[in-house]
């Protein structure tokens, strides 16, 4: 696995909640409807949320409420409906 960086952050973190579902975003380029027919758990969600968030902190070297506005960004248009 490639180090995790400022380039390949947010394909990262997007796999990764994909992982929970045991998909992968090359999974998802071939179903159009993924957004609409996935799902996670609230657990999941909530582990999820958890791991971006302070992935994302040490990555773009944050602050919480950023690295929580910007998971907010990355769940808004990539993230899975909650079951």
């Amino acid at each position: 696995m490639a180090k995790i960086n400022r380039e390949n952050l947010e394909e990262h973190l997007i796999e990764k909640q994909f992982n929970y579902i045991d998909l992968t975003v090359l999974d998802a380029l071939f179903n159009p409807t993924w957004k609409e027919s996935w799902f996670l758990t609230q657990k999941q969600h909530e582990e999820w949320k958890k791991y971006c968030i302070i992935t994302i902190k040490k990555v773009l070297k944050v602050n919480t409420n950023k690295a929580k506005t910007t998971f907010d960004y990355l769940n808004e248009y990539f993230g899975l409906k909650i079951k």
